[in-house]
Parts: C-alpha cells; sequence; structure tokens
C-alpha cells in the first residue's frame, strides 16, 4: 500500500465529534505534543518567518504559536481532506492545503500553495512515525523534499528506539542511523540533535548551509 494511503487510513476513523485533538493525531498526551513544539521554538526563532508545517493535522501548531505570540507567515500541508477542513475552522486566516510533499517536486509544492520561494523553516512533527513497513527506505525520500522546501532550516522529530515498548502501529528510529543518515544526505548543512526532552523521542534541526 503507499505510504499516502496508509497514513490516510490510520488517521480518518479516529476523525471523531468530541475527541480530543491529541487524540485523534494519536499523541500519547496534549502535554507530550505540545513538547515537541516546545523544540522547536528552542531550535530556531520563528518570529516573522515563513513556516510549513508538514503533517499539519488540526492546525495545533498554528494554535500553540499564536498563543505563544511567534508571528508566522503559516502554511499547514496534510494527506487528511477531513483534518484540513478542521484547522481551517480554527484558523481561516491561514493557509491550509492537501498535498502529498514526499511525491511531488518541491517546485510543484511551492507552486501549488502559490508560493514564491522555500519557506524559511519546515517542521515535521510525528508524521514519520507510522509503520509504513519501509521506513527506512522512504526516509531518504521524505527527508530530501522538506529539505528542499525550506529555505532555511528543517526540524523533523521521530520516535526514538531507546526505551520503548513495542507497537506495530509505530515505527520506532535509531538517533545514531537517522543522525548519519542525514549527515550524508545533507553535508553541507549543521545538525542540531535533540534527545533530553522525552524519553522515546528526539528531533533533528537541520540548517541548511
Amino acid at each position: 500500500m503507499d505510504p499516502a494511503d496508509k497514513i490516510r487510513d490510520h488517521y480518518r476513523p479516529r476523525i471523531q465529534p468530541g475527541r480530543p485533538h491529541h487524540d485523534i493525531l494519536d499523541w500519547a498526551a496534549a502535554e507530550t505534543q505540545e513538547t515537541r513544539f516546545n523544540v522547536l521554538t528552542r531550535c530556531v526563532d520563528l518570529q516573522d518567518k515563513s513556516l510549513l508545517d508538514v503533517g499539519c493535522g488540526l492546525g495545533d501548531l498554528c494554535t500553540f504559536l499564536l498563543r505563544r505570540l511567534i508571528h508566522v507567515d503559516y502554511c499547514g500541508v496534510d494527506l487528511v481532506e477531513e483534518m484540513l477542513t478542521k484547522a481551517a475552522s480554527h484558523h481561516p486566516s491561514r493557509q491550509f492545503a492537501c498535498t502529498d510533499v514526499f511525491s511531488n517536486s518541491a517546485a510543484s509544492t511551492l507552486a501549488a500553495l502559490d508560493r514564491p520561494a522555500p519557506f524559511d523553516v519546515v517542521f515535521c512533527s510525528g508524521t514519520l512515525n507510522l509503520n509504513l513497513g519501509n521506513n527506512m527506505e522512504f526516509l531518504p525520500r521524505s527527508l530530501r523534499a522538506m529539505y528542499d522546501l525550506a529555505g532555511d532550516m528543517l526540524v523533523v522529530n521521530f520516535l526514538s528506539n531507546r526505551g520503548y515498548t513495542v507497537d506495530p502501529t509505530y515505527f520506532n528510529y535509531s538517533t545514531h542511523v537517522v543522525t548519519k543518515l542525514v549527515s550524508n544526505l545533507f553535508p553541507a548543512a549543521k545538525v542540531d540533535l535533540r534527545d533530553n526532552y522525552l524519553a522515546n523521542d528526539f528531533t533533528l534541526a537541520i540548517r541548511k548551509g
């Protein structure tokens, strides 16, 4: 099955009236979701930057940034149209689009979003954590696609294989393997590893050289 179809099939049944956002998005708690958002804001100064939120879900990052009074030119993309409808209802003045950034070229994605240039920052939180059956094959393609959409920095978080309970629904990554992969893919980039905020999670902030 195509990775995009697997992602849609996982999340669509979770979209139910009255269900908390973090539960729809399959986070353990709202606090852990926001912990990842906090890591993003510690990695990069977002004030007055353009930001692409890959796998934006219900637009919770946008809500978080507004609450923190961090002004960004925000755009959220996702594969699940039902998620985007809800996100747009919460933030009608923001841009949300249903597009597969992993399958399209950066030029095609930017044209579809009516963006003349790459985003200052691209952020991807949780989108790569489902077990797709071929995560380590899919990972280089997805990282390259997002990197090409970033003018300055790509920030991505992953589930870690350090201290976790096995669940076949998800894929847990090796910090060492992913960091080495990123360094090989983008040798001119500066890679900042953050792995001290949750026991089973790590974030890579990849600044373009």
